[in-house]
């Protein structure tokens, strides 16, 4: 699974994860003024067996697009 993240300063960066699924999800966070703001969070979920499980994930800066 992937996902690319565009910065509003137009540098790009790649997300990739193997060993679960990849999803984008609605969320909030909180500056250090207490204002809370919206965002985006990257989601990885999957089942485990009982002796665990393995995710491999990398991210990466690209270039300006």
């Amino acid at each position: 699974m992937r996902a690319v993240l565009k910065l509003p300063n137009g540098v790009l960066w790649a997300f990739k994860a193997r060993g679960a699924k990849l999803r984008v999800d609605d969320s909030l966070w909180v500056d250090s003024l207490g204002k809370v703001r919206r965002t985006r969070q990257l989601v990885l979920t999957g089942d485990t067996a009982e002796d665990g499980a393995q995710v491999r994930w990398s991210f990466k800066r690209g270039t300006r697009s």
